[in-house]
């Protein structure tokens, strides 16, 4: 889902020198799943962690995302929610070599500029993964949202 968000981008004021050629692209919690170990379910609109008879390390657990990004676009800035305030990140990923870029990293509910030199979404050369750390059994993710602007 891509939607311009006008001048009022994550509840931001337009005073606070947002622009408003801003677009972001919604990430659902279908789109999350868990490791280490793979554990998550989607539960009333959010992913939460069950063991079902698996070991449970709490602490330990990762949750991850790869989004869908438009090629050629520019992040701007990420937003990733959920209980609890574990920490975030969102990295590109070189194809073949793994190397990661850390584009933006935060906590869960909170707004963080990305990293203008990372921004650039280059589909055929990166993949693009947010992941979530340090989960607990009942922690809650309920999805992110990435802001880009439109370069052509």
């Amino acid at each position: 889902m891509v939607l311009n968000t006008g001048s009022d981008l994550f509840g931001q004021a337009e005073n606070q020198g947002l622009r408003q050629d801003l677009f972001w692209v919604a990430v659902g919690p279908q789109m999350f799943t868990c490791t280490n170990p793979d554990v998550g379910v989607v539960i009333n609109d959010s992913v939460k962690l069950e063991t079902n008879g698996a070991t449970f390390d709490p602490g330990v657990a990762q949750v991850l995302c790869s989004p869908f990004l438009p090629d050629g676009q520019t992040i701007v800035g990420v937003q990733v929610f959920g209980t609890n305030s574990r920490s975030w990140s969102l990295n590109r990923i070189e194809y073949g070599s793994g190397v990661a870029n850390q584009i933006a990293q935060g906590t869960l509910g909170q707004y963080i500029d990305a990293n203008s030199q990372y921004g650039e979404i280059e589909n055929d050369s990166y993949f693009y993964v947010i992941s979530i750390v340090g989960m607990e059994k009942d922690d809650l993710v309920y999805g992110a949202r990435i802001a880009y602007t439109r370069n052509n």
